[in-house]
């Protein structure tokens, strides 16, 4: 019974460890195929934990993984969303700037008060 192919596919699929432990347990293959079939299991059951069991990786933002988590995005979405829209309802409305009825002349820097400034400049001891 523990050595049936159909149990062990079963195993493979519905709790992976078990399939691991009765893939071990046959021996009728060599351990390369065994070894392959291992990582084959080990494939299968990170699939099933992301697809299955809605784990996922918390990453930061330089692309560093801060952990694994089983727990729903849904309630964190939410609570930022309603943060968000409270923030919207807070923010006070724009003053427009009062307008200046005296335009001030843009200053100007002439080319022969640029050469005296950089005389001085160039000339003071240090």
């Amino acid at each position: 019974m523990l050595r049936s192919r159909t149990l062990l596919w079963l195993s493979v699929f519905i709790l992976p460890p078990l399939g691991l432990v009765l893939l071990w347990m046959r021996g009728d293959g060599s351990v390369l195929r065994r070894m392959a079939a291992t990582a084959g299991i080990c494939a299968i059951a990170v699939i099933e934990l992301f697809y299955l069991y809605g784990m996922h990786v918390v990453w930061n933002g330089t692309l560093k993984p801060l952990g694994v988590s089983f727990e729903s995005r849904a309630r964190h979405d939410a609570l930022l969303e309603e943060s968000r829209a409270r923030q919207r309802a807070e923010a006070p409305l724009p003053v427009p700037p009062a307008p200046n009825p005296v335009q001030s002349a843009p200053a100007t820097v002439t080319a022969v008060t640029a050469v005296v400034w950089a005389e001085k400049f160039m000339t003071a001891n240090y």
